[in-house]
């Protein structure tokens, strides 16, 4: 949009929000009488059964004053919208709402809405006013074209707040893991960017005082040669700023790991999950245990931060395999663990199928509420009593009710000037609790 004929203006509502409930973004549109109104729904809960949190009211609330502040089309779009199409549409009676990527599609859209083209509902886009057709369901097409520009107010903003910035350097994702929403919202195939346009992008963002990125990729090793050839060329270019991202435990040596810290990087956040064959199998997982043991090791060699997410209860868990995986994991005396029980059912994905399947949802109800799934070879309660007790005293082991907690300690590392996800820092956390007198 800001590349075409159309004036652009961006208003984070996180920082709106916290200025004053929300009353600065609404003015701010009541000021600028905009044409069309978007609303990005990023998340639309916490994704954890034992702290679930929702952010829908407050959503559909703010889209609610939006609609009485001015009577421009508005249209939602983001991968939590996307999920929910249709019922986030009837819900909020917006006009329109864009699924997946809408770099390629907003322009239409807005024309659509503003009377300049015919609204036609699509795989990519659905209309208030106009009958979705067979191809709605259809996963939409993602291509990244040029990476989108920021706003640099917000850019300050988040960075402020979280001590780094994001970027993005592929969509995509070729794995089927059970659970998983990425190949929904962005299909299988992988696109990367061109790596001019990602090392550009770095260095406006260390330009703005970024010192530290994380990489919203998927999974940003899904192509080892991908990741390497990334690596070479920050080095090459001398980019001076420490990255993370988010990582398969499979395909990478310890000599890439090795590559990678030269380049920058100095987090691996494993989407591990499961260290029982079985459940390796029943997740749909592409690696094995000894994968994940091999990459713990090959990271930790080259004294990387490593954290594994674990997720327990899910299709063909038992108490036994859970053990397995607690067992093994225990072994990774340097890396945090951080467990999570039960898996956050969204709509189209396996697990959504296997749920219905056994009676624990309804054909077609609604997902908006978060209901999760839990093997029936697993009693939810005693599984994670078991989960607590055999890890009780590892200090790398952080579960989710921990977390709030945790915040606001982080934070103060923050503001004295740490930078990067700073989850390395967690199992000093009894450290840190009692030097500020917190229990």
């Amino acid at each position: 949009m800001q590349s075409s004929t159309s004036k652009v203006l961006l208003l984070s509502l996180n920082s709106d929000l916290l200025a004053g409930g929300g009353e600065s973004a609404l003015l701010r549109i009541l000021e600028v009488r905009p044409d069309v109104v978007g609303v990005t729904v990023r998340n639309v809960d916490n994704v954890d059964r034992l702290t679930p949190k929702t952010y829908l009211p407050e959503v559909f609330d703010l889209i609610r004053r939006i609609k009485q502040t001015i009577s421009a089309p508005l249209v939602l779009g983001g991968s939590g919208y996307s999920l929910f199409p249709e019922e986030i549409l009837r819900i909020t009676e917006a006009d329109a709402g864009v699924i997946g990527a809408g770099e390629q599609i907003i322009e239409g859209v807005i024309g659509a809405l503003t009377g300049r083209e015919t609204p036609q509902s699509t795989s990519d886009v659905l209309y208030r006013d106009a009958p979705a057709n067979s191809s709605t369901r259809a996963i939409p097409k993602c291509p990244p074209g040029n990476l989108p520009r920021r706003d640099p107010d917000i850019f300050q903003y988040y960075l402020d707040q979280s001590g780094m910035a994001n970027a993005q350097t592929q969509r995509g994702c070729p794995f089927r893991c059970a659970y998983c929403t990425y190949p929904k919202l962005e299909g299988r195939t992988l696109i990367a960017f061109p790596v001019e346009q990602v090392l550009d992008d770095l260095k406006g963002l260390a330009r703005g005082g970024a010192r530290y990125v994380f990489f919203a990729d998927s999974v940003f090793n899904a192509s080892r040669s991908h990741v390497l050839t990334l690596a070479e060329r920050f080095i090459e270019e001398g980019l001076n700023i420490k990255w993370g991202a988010f990582f398969a435990p499979r395909g990478l040596r310890t000599e890439d790991f090795g590559l990678l810290k030269r380049a920058g990087l100095t987090h691996v956040e494993f989407g591990t999950d499961t260290l029982a064959n079985d459940t390796c199998r029943s997740y749909d997982k592409s690696f094995s245990p000894e994968d994940v043991l091999e990459a713990d090791e090959a990271a930790q060699k080259n004294e990387l931060h490593v954290c594994h997410y674990l997720i327990f209860g899910g299709p063909g868990e038992t108490m036994e395999t859970a053990g397995e995986t607690v067992s093994l994991a225990l072994r990774f005396t340097h890396s945090v663990i951080m467990p999570y029980l039960g898996i956050r059912i969204f709509p189209g994905t396996e697990i959504a199928r296997l749920a219905e399947e056994e009676g624990l949802i309804l054909p077609g109800e609604s997902l908006l509420d978060p209901k999760f799934y839990v093997s029936r070879s697993a009693d939810p309660a005693a599984l994670e009593r078991m989960v607590r007790s055999m890890t009780a005293g590892r200090a790398n082991w952080i579960f989710p009710d921990e977390f709030p907690k945790l915040q606001s300690r982080l934070q103060t590392l923050r503001g004295k000037g740490r930078i990067g996800p700073l989850w390395e820092f967690t199992p000093y956390r009894n450290t840190f609790l009692r030097l500020d007198g917190s229990s």
